[in-house]
């Protein structure tokens, strides 16, 4: 009876690591909890955020292109007018230019000069001289620059740039959830291994005792005992080795969301019905797809480079109008002059270029580049549907499967519950028993995991659609705002 005594207090030894484990586990966390506490924690993720701002800014420097421009300046200088006459001149200029989008720009110019000759070629003409002049110009493009392709693949190759690095952020938000999914689902399956494994040594247990019961009654052998201690020694060699698997990946878990290394984590594995039709997610997956969004904006970017492209082919042509006014004043030996006149142009300026093989060879390089896109386009989108409509399936075939393993688990536990109770009255091996506890703990084992299987597969339909993000808020870097906010702060 004393080896039964011993053997009983490593049985409460173990009871208590059970309860212990069973307290610390106490709160559950499903994959948004953990993603939420990973987006907080995660620097990286808020620095792509960073950078999508960054490439924003470059719509603006573009658009900028159309504002108004100021030109200005001034100088003094000494001459020789056309009729030996050395003459001072003192000037001053300012300008504004204004481009549009169709290609065509707008200038208002005005300047004012005073000239100073040593000798006046006419007593008719004012020495020292005032001029001044303003004029309109307007120049309308009608072969090359038409439509301003310029500004489009500017505009094209900023959007472009936004949208790689949009794509970019989202790639990566995509990694670090499918990185996290694993971990998490890996915690989860061994966390159910290990509950399978501690329900089958309070089963061990129980029959121990009842063999050990059995045995000092005379009931049964002493090979039942011994097969009963056998039982309950693997089951908890079992556990043991989930155990030190299960710290590891806590451990790991606990390090993506920042938290101390042997803090309570107990994840907790949900499912949602899908709720949509599969053409429906097919669609959603593309239009979120990092990969082919990318693919879609170089593909954006080349088509308004190809615009250009066929641009720089066309001759030059274009129209420019001109109106103004000229004043001149000053004093003669006469008297005074202030005289005030009208002027207008309208001048053709045309260009042709003779040798097109550069700008023909950039032309078909960047054709054979829309191709080459296009194509990866397609089989990129190929691609990801049947890896919606296979995953779709997979959950479909996991939740009929699943009904399967529940009513097979619960077959094999209300055999197992007979089986105890044919035991119990001395109608039952020891063997047996322990057979049907073993077919009942793998029963337990399979519905448990296809449980988990049937989250994961839901968690990566999830991710493929773009919604594993859905209510998580990511950390935010402080940055010092704009120039010109930086400027009205001073």
């Amino acid at each position: 009876m004393k080896k039964f005594d011993i053997r009983r207090a490593v049985a409460m030894a173990g009871l208590v690591l059970l309860a212990s484990f069973s307290v610390r586990a106490g709160e559950g966390t499903t994959l948004t909890g953990v993603l939420a506490r990973v987006a907080a924690n995660y620097g990286s993720l808020a620095v792509l955020d960073l950078k999508l701002q960054q490439a924003l800014l470059e719509l603006d420097k573009i658009e900028s292109q159309l504002g108004w421009r100021v030109q200005a300046g001034a100088g003094v200088a000494r001459d020789v007018s056309l009729f030996g006459s050395r003459t001072d001149r003192l000037s001053a200029n300012a300008g504004l230019v204004k481009p549009y989008g169709s290609g065509s720009s707008l200038s208002i110019t005005g300047a004012e000069t005073l000239e100073d000759a040593e000798a006046a070629f006419s007593p008719n003409l004012p020495n020292p001289a005032h001029n001044t002049s303003l004029d309109i110009s307007y120049r309308q493009p009608f072969g090359r620059g038409k439509d301003n392709p310029q500004l489009t693949q500017g505009r094209a190759a900023a959007l472009a740039g936004a949208s790689v690095s949009e794509s970019a952020r989202d790639a990566a938000r995509d990694s670090v959830a499918e990185r996290v999914s694993r971990l998490f689902f890996g915690a989860a399956r061994t966390l159910a291994r290990l509950q399978n494994a501690r329900d089958a040594i309070a089963r061990a247990r129980k029959l121990r005792a009842s063999a050990g019961r059995d045995f000092s009654l005379g009931v049964s052998e002493e090979k039942d005992v011994l097969q009963a201690e056998a039982q309950l020694r693997a089951r908890q060699a079992d556990y043991d080795g989930l155990r030190a698997a299960w710290n590891q990946q806590r451990t790991d878990i606990n390090r993506l969301t920042g938290k101390d290394w042997n803090a309570t984590f107990l994840p907790v594995v949900r499912s949602s019905p899908l709720g949509e039709p599969v053409e429906s997610m097919v669609k959603r997956a593309l239009a979120h797809n990092p990969e082919i969004r990318q693919k879609k904006a170089r593909l954006a970017s080349l088509e308004a480079t190809i615009k250009a492209r066929q641009d720089a082919r066309e001759d030059k042509l274009d129209l420019v109008y001109s109106a103004g006014l000229r004043r001149r004043r000053g004093d003669t030996p006469t008297g005074s002059v202030d005289d005030l006149d009208p002027v207008a142009s309208l001048s053709v300026e045309y260009e042709k270029a003779l040798d097109k093989r550069g700008v023909d060879a950039e032309l078909t390089q960047a054709l054979l580049d829309r191709d080459i896109l296009r194509t990866e386009i397609d089989e990129a989108a190929k691609d990801l549907e049947y890896q919606v409509r296979g995953l779709v399936d997979q959950i479909n075939a996991t939740r009929s499967a699943l009904k399967s393993s529940r009513a097979s688990r619960d077959a094999e536990q209300k055999k197992l519950q007979d089986a105890r109770a044919r035991y119990e009255d001395g109608r039952e091996i020891t063997s047996r028993l322990i057979q049907f506890e073993t077919e009942y703990q793998v029963a337990d084992l399979t519905y448990r995991q296809q449980l988990i299987d049937l989250g994961e597969k839901r968690a990566e339909l999830r991710r493929l659609l773009g919604t594993i993000w859905d209510g998580v808020t990511f950390a935010e870097i402080p940055h010092h705002g704009s120039v010109g906010a930086q400027e009205s702060g001073q």
